[in-house]
């Protein structure tokens, strides 16, 4: 199961969708939650790694892209607003 699990519609696809999932490597509870979180992970079946360097993220300038396929760059730029969504649920 992944905190993280979003489609998008890919028509470049074969199936036309594109699944991201993502996990942190610890757990998201309110009372011991402290960066740096690894979230890791598949982005069109190729693997992810995301390091996430500060509480509460804000930009793309807070996550450092360990391994992310050159291919979804442009979903990139969604990164902290998914994992922003993963930390309010956790409040």
């Amino acid at each position: 199961m992944y905190t993280i699990s979003k489609t998008f519609i890919d028509y470049s696809r074969t199936n036309g969708k594109l699944n991201i999932n993502l996990s942190p490597d610890k757990p998201l509870h309110p009372s011991t939650f402290t960066a740096p979180i690894t979230w890791t992970g598949f982005i069109g079946g190729q693997p992810v790694i995301i390091i996430q360097n500060v509480s509460d993220p804000l930009s793309l300038d807070d996550f450092e892209f360990v391994e992310y396929p050159e291919k979804y760059e442009d979903y990139k730029g969604y990164v902290p607003e998914w994992i922003d969504e993963a930390l309010r649920i956790m409040d």
